[in-house]
């Protein structure tokens, strides 16, 4: 399935498909709010990060979810917005 994962983008925020290298800011800006976690049923610091990552890359190299990096002007990616659609 292709989702198609085009450039969406505002004034104020731009949402880039998520490629490698968004690999390393988004790592940095998930253990920058470690306590955001404690609210999620899964975590993406520390040792959780790398299985999260790549999961995510084989599902959207499968074409069954699209996910963008989040980006404010040149900012590096703050967190990662999943547009996901299961296939079938």
């Amino acid at each position: 399935m292709d989702l198609g994962a085009p450039l969406l983008e505002n004034a104020f925020v731009r949402l880039e498909p998520l490629d490698d290298v968004h690999t390393e800011p988004l790592r940095a800006a998930c253990e920058a709010d470690q306590e955001i976690w404690e609210i999620y049923p899964y975590s993406m610091i520390g040792a959780h990060f790398e299985p999260f990552w790549i999961r995510m890359r084989a599902e959207q190299a499968a074409g069954r979810c699209a996910p963008f990096a989040v980006m404010a002007g040149e900012w590096p990616a703050v967190r990662a917005g999943l547009l996901e659609r299961l296939a079938g």
